[in-house]
């Protein structure tokens, strides 16, 4: 499904420091990406959730992938209607 370069990476050399492959346009071919960068070199995947509904589907990535870890935060731009209830949630 995606087209490769003929290029193998020094090993386990590449880091993508920020991600979003929870994205929904990723749900037909997420495994198949995921595979594709592991053989490719991928040592690590940085996946950002950036609000409450994506926190948890990074989240879910890098429990399912073990080279996939999250960085969970809220854009600054919705930070200002988080209420303790939201907080309490994350804290959960």
């Amino acid at each position: 499904m995606f087209p490769l370069p003929d290029f193998r990476a020094p090993v386990d050399s590449i880091v993508d420091s920020h991600a979003h492959f929870n994205d929904p346009k990723f749900n037909d071919c997420r495994d198949e990406l995921f595979r594709a960068m592991r053989e490719y070199g991928v040592k690590t995947i940085i996946n950002c959730g950036t609000n409450y509904e994506n926190i948890e589907e990074s989240l879910a990535l890098s429990r399912k992938y073990d080279f996939c870890h999250s960085a969970i935060a809220f854009h600054p731009a919705i930070s200002p209607m988080m209420g303790k209830s939201t907080t309490k949630g994350l804290k959960q």
